[in-house]
């Protein structure tokens, strides 16, 4: 950038430039860690919460895989 601008940069202002990147970074990681987190733990949770409805059947397994992908499809779609 500050050959586009004609600036002249001091080594000071370069490393204040790449270590605020760097922390910007982390804290953008952080909060999409913990969105993607909640919607696991939101499907974790579905999952839970209906899989006592099909244990006593032989397809419990096929339907939690189902539910599973079923809501991934669905929290995909709403976060694109």
């Amino acid at each position: 950038t500050e050959l586009i601008s004609g600036k002249r940069s001091t080594l000071k202002t370069i490393r204040e430039r790449s270590n605020s990147a760097i922390i910007e970074t982390l804290l953008y990681v952080k909060r999409m860690g913990r969105k993607t987190l909640g919607t696991l733990l939101i499907i974790f949770g579905v999952c839970m919460l209906c899989s006592p409805l099909f244990i006593a059947e032989n397809s419990a397994p096929i339907f939690i895989a189902k539910t599973f992908v079923t809501i991934c499809r669905i929290s995909i779609k709403k976060f694109v």
